[in-house]
């Protein structure tokens, strides 16, 4: 099992590379099909005018049985893969493991996971009922948290960090942060996360705050 930090991943990974299983196929599928909607609408993608040519944007769906205790694999696309159109099984990898204080990852797979799995793994393990994470860059909901009245995630909180985990925990049971199924990122640029029981409520609440961002009067934050 290789030991790598590269890229924009700032967890200690511990992954081992390998196709996924069979069994991921029908969890892949459903995934597969939101990131496709998610991509076509820019929510997830790579410019080289933005985030210093980085791709951006990642989803994650929880692996059966749903009911387990304790563990929670989950499938999750792999880091740097935003901007690939038509993502397959190579594109994603499943985490069988994570130490958030100890900022490390266990995984398998073609790729290794996202940088924000431990934020991915945070709110499973905190809502077990929870089965499908988008996590987005939208600027028009980022600049607009305030006045949609989002669930944020303290200034100066970076991305794929423990402590954006520890943050996101935190919001994770209040009310506000369940009714809305979103967490917008604040030290994290453009970032914005929904989450949901099914892929649908996850996505659904994504294009939801979307449009509801572009629906307001442009007079700024």
């Amino acid at each position: 099992m290789a030991e790598v930090r590269e890229g924009v991943i700032k967890y200690r990974a511990r992954h081992r590379a390998e196709p996924l299983p069979q069994w991921t196929a029908n969890v892949l599928r459903e995934l597969g099909a939101w990131r496709g909607i998610l991509f076509r609408l820019h929510l997830l993608g790579q410019d080289g005018r933005r985030y210093g040519g980085a791709a951006w944007g990642n989803v994650s769906a929880r692996l059966p049985p749903w009911h387990e205790e304790g563990r929670r694999p989950f499938l999750v696309s792999g880091t740097q893969t935003g901007g690939v159109a038509e993502a397959g099984p190579q594109h994603f990898a499943v985490v069988d493991s994570c130490d958030v204080t100890g900022e490390e990852v266990r995984s398998f797979g073609p790729v290794q996971p996202s940088s924000e799995a431990m934020t991915h793994a945070s709110i499973y393990r905190v809502a077990p009922e929870l089965r499908f994470v988008f996590h987005a860059h939208c600027p028009e909901v980022w600049t607009a948290a305030r006045r949609l009245e989002l669930p944020r995630t303290p200034d100066g909180v970076d991305y794929g960090t423990r402590e954006m985990a520890w943050a996101v925990e935190r919001l994770l049971p209040q009310k506000q942060t369940r009714a809305a199924r979103a967490i917008v990122m604040t030290g994290h640029e453009d970032g914005f996360i929904t989450f949901g029981e099914t892929a649908d409520e996850a996505g659904e609440a994504m294009v939801r705050w979307l449009a509801r961002a572009r629906g307001l009067s442009p007079r700024g934050n």
